[in-house]
């Protein structure tokens, strides 16, 4: 717990650290340009932001702005939003726009702005003159230009000259922005203090470079916890997001504003660039899989093959559901929208009523599909426990087009299956039990004529007597056989398991045997997961059966192939080797028939299959099991 939560305060540091190197990098880089482009739009000093090169342009973007609209036909649109009193006159069109309702000349306008405290910048023009007042360096300044001279004192080096038109403008003190009157404070923040700025981003920036640099190990950490949350961020919204931020800095420079511009791609390219690194390094190809529309899709399918129409009440049950959903959300929701459409609102709300009382009337026939279902299902219940006191089922009285008829069917055969699966058995019982004593009986007389011939021990006497013992002796492994298939397995607990977990653990168990043998093993198996459904203490035991007498009977210094394929809906593995001579013989076949019988068995019992080929001295057992769902 404790080194749990020491990883998580470290990687919240780390994180911490990332997003001051962000910030710092980011903030040098904008100051930087931001720094150059200010010195090289105003190569003179400066004392207020009211001088810098941008409040002269956004100024002449005002004047113009006011004049189209009192000269022309277009209506007033300013060109940013900036807090400004303006007053213009078109002498010609006598159009008036004024921000002050309550002033109605350009006299009273100007009495009631040009001295006020709360505007520190006022222009006027009239008659080829423009002059005005700036109090933003604290000390009130008057000026008169006529506008062959105002180019490059009141304009950013743009000739203005508006005929036939008066027009006032009074500026607020505007805050610190990237548009407009805004971003010449900005200018002249960067004019005063950009090269402090610069030095201060640049310390910050490399102490945290540094500080990420000298701990790699942790940085992988923090890069692949990024790329884990964003390939988890759907598809629709990292495209979404990355759409709106480009949308966003085209705007701006389309409208000419090259700082926000600037600042929108810093900020975001930046960020932008490293969260793909660490996404292509650390989730290469998950990136954009994730979507909303494939997530929406798979549930969809999933609730809709969850009940499949391969009989008739899974199809009385689709329909039951499909009508439920008709008439309780799609035509409910139709009606309304008609209702609005046609009728307006207040048909709407007294449609609520009827809703209603169409919910209810689904509610209670979901309600009694519901219980009957469950009523039949307990009423089963009850009546199968008459299967523990050995009395048979009763007959069932349910209708033919009744969801349960077939399950209760079914039950009422149990009985008819249950003696037949025992009739079976004790046949196979009996003629094995036949067979059996056929074998003892042959052995007892082999060991008669043994007695005979122990007086007599000549050499073609001992022949005689090792051929009746190796006779014996292959009687003996029938009868063992014969036990084997007739001991009792355990019924299957079937999991969910890994096949290539079960594998891992025998072949662990093998080496030592395989390695004694001198055999060499050649692997192809795929990439986990190989699902089965199955008992895990039977798959072991037969699997340990096939490579015993891998190890066992295999030609030694040979090459032993194990491999494990899907094909269609099984699992499909094979041991195949070299056959040893000495598994032709005797006791070595009957021991590999006897092993294969009872890997059969546990392979048959969990619903496999096993088969062997013997040819050409190579030696193969392929097991078939059905993969899970």
């Amino acid at each position: 717990m404790t080194k749990r939560v020491y990883n998580i305060i470290i990687t919240s540091l780390m994180l911490l650290l990332l997003l001051a190197t962000y910030v710092s990098g980011a903030l040098l880089a904008l100051v930087g340009i931001g720094y150059v482009s200010a010195i090289k739009n105003n190569p003179d000093s400066v004392a207020d932001y009211t001088k810098t090169a941008s409040f002269r342009r956004v100024t002449g973007e005002y004047m113009d702005a006011l004049y189209a609209s009192v000269t022309g036909d277009e209506p007033l649109k300013m060109p940013y939003d900036d807090d400004i009193a303006f007053f213009a006159y078109g002498l010609d069109t006598n159009r008036v726009y004024c921000s002050d309702k309550t002033l109605s000349d350009m006299p009273s306008f100007e009495g009631h702005y040009m001295d006020s405290e709360a505007y520190p910048y006022y222009l006027r023009y009239s008659y080829g003159k423009f002059r005005g007042n700036s109090k933003a360096s604290g000390v009130a300044e008057s000026f008169e230009y006529i506008y062959t001279d105002a180019a490059s004192t009141v304009f950013n080096n743009e000739q203005k000259y508006y005929s036939d038109a008066a027009m006032v403008i009074a500026v607020l003190p505007p805050d610190y922005g990237l548009t407009g009157y805004s971003y010449s404070r900005v200018e002249f923040a960067l004019l005063k203090n950009g090269a402090q700025i610069l030095f201060i981003a640049l310390g910050i920036f490399l102490i945290c470079l540094s500080a990420l640099l000298s701990i790699p190990r942790r940085r992988r950490q923090v890069d692949k916890l990024i790329a884990s949350i964003f390939t988890w961020v759907f598809c629709e919204i990292k495209l979404g997001a990355v759409a709106l931020v480009v949308w966003f800095a085209l705007g701006h420079l389309v409208r000419g504003n090259l700082a926000a511009f600037t600042t929108l791609s810093v900020l975001t390219l930046i960020p932008c660039a490293y969260i793909t690194y660490c996404c292509a390094r650390y989730q290469r190809g998950k990136f954009f899989k994730m979507s909303l529309l494939d997530i929406g899709y798979s549930l969809a399918k999933e609730l809709y093959d969850t009940v499949a129409p391969v009989s008739e009440p899974r199809v009385r049950f689709r329909r039951r559901a499909i009508t439920l959903m008709v008439f309780g959300v799609v035509f409910p929701v139709l009606f309304f929208i008609l209702a609005d459409v046609v009728f307006g609102l207040q048909a709407v709300r007294i449609s609520i009523g009827v809703y209603v009382i169409l919910f209810c009337l689904v509610e209670i026939y979901l309600f009694r599909c519901y219980g009957k279902l469950l009523n039949d299902v307990c009423n089963l219940t009850s009546l199968t426990s008459v299967f523990a006191l050995g009395a048979r089922l009763p007959e069932t009285n349910f209708k033919e087009n009744d969801d349960i008829r077939q399950l209760a069917d079914n039950i009422s055969h149990f009985d008819d299956a249950v003696d037949a699966a025992a009739e079976m058995k004790f046949r196979k019982s009996s003629k094995r039990f036949h067979e059996m004593s056929a074998s003892l009986e042959e052995m007892k007389m082999q060991i008669d004529i043994l007695q005979d011939m122990i007086s007599d021990l000549d050499e073609e006497s001992t022949a005689h007597i090792r051929s009746r013992a190796r006779h014996i002796a292959s009687l003996m492994d029938e009868m063992q056989t014969r036990l084997l298939q007739d001991t009792p397995i355990a019924a299957p607990v079937l999991k969910r398991i890994d096949l290539l977990d079960v594998m891992d653990d025998v072949l662990n168990a093998k080496i030592a045997e395989f390695s004694a043998a001198r055999l060499k093993l050649k692997v192809d198996i795929p990439d986990p997961p190989a699902y089965i459904t199955a008992d895990y203490a039977h798959i072991k035991s037969a699997l340990d059966i096939l490579f015993t007498n891998t190890a066992m009977y295999a030609a030694s210094g040979t090459e032993v192939e194990i491999s494990l394929k899907k094909d269609g809906q099984n699992w499909v593995y094979t041991v195949e080797n070299d056959e040893s001579p000495y598994a032709h013989s005797g006791t070595a076949g009957s021991a590999i028939s006897t092993g294969l019988t009872m890997a059969r068995e546990y392979i048959s019992i969990n619903g496999g299959t096993l088969t062997k080929l013997s040819e050409n001295g190579r030696y193969s057992v392929t097991v078939s099991l059905p993969a899970a769902r």
